[in-house]
């Protein structure tokens, strides 16, 4: 029989190891709940994405990584090697030919096709400077350059069925870093320096390849590049919304919901809950029109499975719904 200090520890043990759980990284999913996920997610493929006008070349092919790293947590993703075959085989390259677009997005099995284009560039070093004078008359002034890594990432996805373009946008971004700072405590000298530095215009573009820019450059830009090709991902949840249900209700303000990392669900994503209302006819067209009605939002606390997450919500929210309840990524 255990002791009361030792059902003490013991719960102590469990609270810690629930944090620990609640705080773990995303559940990878198997190949199994991959596989399952695939039937319920749209295919696409990215064609192509270039650097055309891009002050620093080669920033394509890293663009493209983390295009094809964004676009699988809500797609599947045809592989590269499949699309340079289909494209040599068929000798594929008029871009604008609608015909061609279907034909090649049937043969790689795809919904939509993706094109994209990127432009990099590392700013002009700016001058930086603060002065100030305090009550007692002393001064306190620092001088410094600044410079930033600058992108801008265009994507275009068209529909293979009808050729039409479902979504195209721009993203910009820009990530700076500071050089060393000078600080002075004489004003005059400050000036001086500060007049000096001005006048000497040490300034010049970066331009040039990736690949041969200097550290401290390319990890402006690549930092740069990374957060413009995430600001995609709220448009591309929104615009291609995956489903799910609530599956069980685990607590007065938390449910399990059959979405989870195999449809690139996170901790901190938003779910909308709607419930399905009586079909009707729509006259104009003959189709039979299902109504939503939304009924609130949930946040997912933890994905515990390639098919499954925990989402929180508020104690009223949860009492109106109900198993069953139909879900969507936001």
């Amino acid at each position: 029989m255990k002791t009361p200090l030792l059902k003490c520890m013991a719960c102590a043990a469990v609270c810690v190891l629930a944090a620990g759980c609640a705080t773990a990284p995303v559940v990878e999913p198997t190949a199994a709940e991959r596989e399952a996920a695939r039937q319920f997610k749209q295919t696409v493929a990215v064609i192509e994405v270039t650097d055309d006008g891009s002050p620093i070349c080669g920033v394509d092919r890293l663009a493209l990584s983390g295009i094809e790293n964004l676009l699988i947590r809500n797609f599947n993703v045809v592989e590269r090697a499949k699309i340079r075959a289909v494209m040599k085989e068929r000798d594929f390259g008029a871009w604008e030919d609608v015909e061609r677009i279907n034909e090649i997005g049937r043969l790689l099995g795809a919904d939509f096709l993706v094109f994209g284009n990127v432009a990099a560039s590392v700013s002009k070093p700016e001058l930086r400077y603060k002065e100030q004078t305090y009550e007692s008359g002393n001064f306190r002034g620092s001088i410094w350059k600044e410079q930033c890594g600058v992108s801008e990432v265009s994507l275009k996805m068209v529909s293979v069925s009808s050729g039409e373009i479902h979504y195209a946008d721009k993203k910009t971004d820009s990530k700076c870093k500071q050089g060393r700072k000078e600080r002075y405590r004489d004003q005059e000298m400050f000036e001086r320096d500060l007049k000096n530095r001005k006048l000497a215009g040490l300034v010049v573009d970066v331009v040039g390849a990736f690949n041969e820019l200097k550290k401290e450059y390319s990890l402006l830009v690549s930092k740069s590049l990374d957060e413009t090709v995430e600001k995609f991902s709220y448009d591309l949840r929104n615009k291609f919304a995956q489903s799910g249900q609530i599956m069980e209700f685990i607590s007065a303000n938390e449910v399990v919901v059959n979405l989870g990392s195999a449809y690139g669900l996170r901790p901190g994503d938003r779910l909308i809950v709607f419930r399905e209302k009586a079909p009707m006819t729509d006259p104009k067209t003959g189709l039979t029109v299902i109504p939503k009605e939304k009924k609130g939002t949930l946040k997912v606390t933890q994905v515990t499975s390639g098919l499954s997450c925990v989402a929180k919500g508020s104690v009223g929210l949860l009492r109106s719904l109900r198993i069953g309840d139909v879900v969507f990524t936001h």
